[in-house]
């Protein structure tokens, strides 16, 4: 577990123009080295090269130009090969690194300031590393996050290329904005944001079309925004609880053709027979613990999580101890806010050997 009192300074880097710079000969000795050979690799020869483009512009096109590096965007193997190729880049460095796609950030806790120092050299170490296999970082792209709550934090300048990286005191990765005190507020105004411009789309759209019509789109296009990565950011505040579920209570008016003020959205909801944002959110929780617990998915408990040997009849056979919590941003964070629910459910959900079955039974609570 991360200690929030510390301080861990993280740089989200961005390759320029990634997909694109990718050399296709240095990709397939990559390949090769990780087992795609013979064969597959002639077909991965034939994927990559030999491909042209050209620009078309009101009809008139330009002529054809070879495409000597890059993967093919818009495939699923793209990022795929475009992971193979940056596959040995954490063995470049002495930080931790995640990497998805063009997606990077590395990052390390700071203890004394010679940890800065590693994270600097770790950042010219991938300078390095981009210069030998013909890639480039955009420096002004790149960010970088202090998180910690402590009032006076360690601080460094960062640099890539002898260009200074910005600070920032949020940045969205992979779809969620991270806050440098792991607030979850910026992320639940931006999902209202989003959901509701898709919301305003329908409304203008479609706003003849029949009740099932209408909750088809919602819950198609506009419900998943309100639950993408809801098990990292599920809102606890009252204030953005309610902000995300204002956008179901304004769905239910918009399915139902009903914008009277006099009207009770609960009521319209409750008709409609749509579970509240939060309780859906709590769903999920409970069935990513339930994957984790049965080894479904590739995560783990913490070190520090153990099993409940003093359990009393009211538990079953596989409650958790409590994580001591001070903190909000750790006491509502995954584990520790989900422990107490898995404790709380009975024997019978929590003992099944399957998980449309788990789901189905915690749906009947």
């Amino acid at each position: 577990m991360i200690l929030f009192y510390c301080q861990v300074d993280a740089v989200f880097l961005d390759f320029a123009k990634a997909f694109d710079s990718v050399s296709h000969m240095r990709l397939l000795g990559k390949a090769a080295f990780y087992g795609i050979r013979n064969n597959l690799q002639l077909w991965l020869k034939d994927f990559l090269t030999e491909r042209r483009q050209r620009v078309v512009v009101n009809g008139t096109c330009s002529s054809w130009s070879p495409v000597k590096s890059g993967v093919p965007q818009g495939t699923v193997l793209g990022p795929i090969l475009f992971l193979i190729f940056i596959n040995d880049l954490p063995d470049a460095i002495k930080s931790s690194i995640k990497l998805f796609a063009d997606d990077t950030v590395i990052y390390r806790k700071i203890e004394t300031s010679d940890d800065q120092l590693i994270l600097q050299k770790d950042l010219q170490l991938l300078e390095t590393w981009a210069s030998r296999w013909q890639m480039k970082f955009a420096p002004k792209k790149c960010h970088t996050l202090r998180i910690t709550l402590k009032k006076n934090p360690s601080e460094f300048t960062y640099n890539l290329y002898n260009t200074m990286i910005e600070g920032v005191k949020f940045h969205k990765h992979l779809g969620v904005y991270i806050s440098c005190s792991l607030n979850w507020s910026k992320q639940c105004e931006e999902v209202k944001k989003k959901a509701n411009r898709v919301l305003a789309v329908l409304q203008r759209n479609i706003h003849s079309a029949s009740r099932k019509v209408k909750e088809h789109a919602y819950l198609a296009l506009v419900r998943p925004i309100t639950e993408y990565a809801c098990t990292a950011w599920s809102p606890h505040t009252a204030k953005s609880i309610a902000a995300v579920e204002s956008i179901q209570r304004r769905a239910a008016r918009f399915v139902h053709n009903d914008y009277r003020r006099s009207t009770s959205v609960t009521t319209l909801l409750d008709e409609l027979h749509w579970n509240s944002l939060q309780e859906r959110k709590t769903m999920i929780d409970l069935s990513l613990f339930y994957k984790i617990q049965f080894k479904l998915v590739r995560l783990h408990f913490p070190d520090d999580m153990s099993l409940n040997t003093s359990r009393t009849r009211k538990h079953h056979n596989m409650t958790y101890k409590l994580l001591p919590a001070r903190i909000d941003c750790f006491k509502y964070s995954f584990f520790p806010r989900n422990i107490v629910l898995w404790n709380s459910l009975p024997y019978n959900i929590v003992n099944t050997n399957s998980l449309n079955i788990f789901q189905n039974r915690l749906n009947k609570m």
